[in-house]
């Protein structure tokens, strides 16, 4: 297909050629064939040029969503087997990434994230998927003292507050490290007074018996540290979830959670319903303006 660029040069060439102002020059003496010569050229080039221009253009939306898509594909050579689906929210994706960016940073030796993927659907929506996690034969040995710094070290920065219970267990103990399995937002607390000392807390407590004792000495004094220093005596701590500089990437995330919001909203009340909306939005915002 031609680009607009040739289509349009090529059209000048043909709109000023000696060949049509001769055609057009000779026909001076017939009004009404001069008018439908001329109006025949004039159509068959804008039919032309409609022709080639017609594809729909995707807006920056989809675009955005369709790098971000791309970015975390599931690898050809994976066995599909070894995933879980872990429904449409991206942000377990997203928070998957910058803990583990965090990880790295720190150089936690023994604190894990199980890889995640997105993958787009027919209805214009993303699926999530994670690496699935063995967990280990029935430990032998408590939670060293180093194991159990790397990820309280983790929580205190993360803000990870979720442990799961006997149910549900959130971490899981696989090749020598211990593995957040759910990295929604919820998993992470909010910026709330004290909320460190408190995650720590939860912690110990889902380590119950399963930690050395200097592992536990230790772990007390970090609590008590927490509870009494200006870190966390009330002032904002940030999380995860709030961390966006923890993760740089190549897509616009906001454009991609509004395109996701919109082909929602078009699966489940129609296109028609949402071009209203769209529509009611933009009158609302010029008689706002108005008055």
């Amino acid at each position: 297909m031609l680009k607009k660029s040739v289509l349009i040069t090529l059209l000048f060439q043909i709109a000023t050629s000696n060949t049509l102002k001769a055609g057009l020059f000779g026909l001076e003496s017939n009004p009404q064939a001069l008018f439908a010569a001329t109006a025949l050229c004039v159509a068959v080039p804008t039919i032309l040029y409609k022709t080639c221009s017609n594809k729909p253009q995707k807006s920056r939306g989809e675009r955005e969503l369709e790098k971000f898509v791309a970015h975390f594909k599931i690898p050809e050579t994976t066995d599909l087997t070894t995933l879980i689906d872990k429904g449409n929210d991206i942000d377990r994706l997203i928070n998957a990434y910058r803990a583990q960016r965090l990880i790295e940073n720190e150089k936690f030796k023994y604190v894990g994230i199980p890889l995640k993927y997105a993958k787009k659907t027919s209805d214009g929506l993303v699926e999530i998927f994670a690496q699935k996690i063995t967990p280990s034969d029935q430990q032998e040995e408590k939670y060293s003292l180093a194991q159990v710094k790397d990820f309280a070290s983790f929580v205190e920065l993360s803000g990870l507050s979720d442990f799961g219970d006997n149910a549900n267990q959130n971490i899981i103990y696989a090749n020598d490290k211990l593995y957040v399995i759910d990295t929604e937002n919820s998993s992470f607390e909010a910026n709330t007074y004290g909320f460190k000392a408190t995650n720590l807390k939860s912690l110990k407590i889902f380590f119950g018996k399963r930690i050395s004792d200097d592992a536990s000495h230790w772990l007390d004094a970090k609590i008590d540290e927490l509870k009494t220093t200006h870190q966390d005596s009330g002032i904002e701590c940030p999380t995860i979830a709030t961390m966006p500089d923890l993760y740089t990437t190549s897509f616009d995330l906001q454009l991609v959670k509004k395109q996701l919001q919109l082909n929602r909203a078009v699966k489940q009340y129609g296109p028609e319903y949402v071009k209203m909306r769209a529509l009611y939005n933009e009158l609302r915002k010029d008689t706002e303006t108005l008055l």
